[in-house]
């Protein structure tokens, strides 16, 4: 049986271990709640419409071609040194693989993914790396060619999905096609929730 002491000194200890983040948080700098940037692949068509609705949330655009390497040297680690915050994208998945590495050594994780595997009736079946549940899978294999909004909106608003999803392997497309895309979230270890 509880007694009025023993509720009163758990209360008591629960307080001050709220207030000890609270007195942290308070001190430390805020960590950015949305990315405010997004890594798209020029050469991918749904990309473009992942675009234009990360620009609808203020992010910036940056474009690349193929080959991420230049943009993350020139651009993006030099910008993550100084500032690490939430980035987003829309890329083949071997793009992905390489960003993944390279923000490692920021001390930054992905926390969202989502890969768009084309079919042989040329749509695309979308497979959520956990934590996502998979209702989301199923409600992007429902929205057609619209997924790269969809997925643009999980990205920028989505934050409470957030989950370290670092070594997520990209599932097999189904009947052998090649192609794989995926739309992603990389944020610092911290800002995970």
């Amino acid at each position: 049986m509880a007694t009025r002491r023993a509720f009163l000194s758990g209360a008591t200890v629960s307080s001050v271990m709220l207030a000890v983040p609270a007195a942290r948080a308070i001190s430390a700098p805020l960590a950015p709640l949305l990315p405010m940037r997004a890594v798209i692949d020029r050469s991918l068509l749904p990309a473009h419409i992942f675009a234009e609705r990360a620009r609808t949330y203020g992010a910036a655009i940056d474009w690349f071609t193929d080959d991420v390497s230049t943009l993350w040297l020139t651009e993006l680690a030099p910008m993550l040194r100084d500032r690490a915050e939430p980035i987003a994208g829309l890329t083949r998945t071997g793009a992905l693989f390489c960003l993944e590495r390279w923000a490692w050594d920021l001390r930054m994780r992905v926390v969202m993914r989502i890969d768009h595997l084309p079919t042989v009736l040329g749509s695309r079946q979308h497979r959520c790396a956990a934590p996502l549940p998979e209702l989301v899978a199923a409600h992007l294999d429902a929205s057609g060619p619209d997924f790269p909004s969809h997925t643009a909106d999980l990205a920028f608003a989505g934050r409470n999905l957030w989950s370290d999803c670092t070594h997520a392997a990209a599932p097999r497309s189904p009947g052998g096609l090649s192609d794989p895309i995926a739309s992603w979230v990389i944020a610092p270890a911290s800002a995970r929730s």
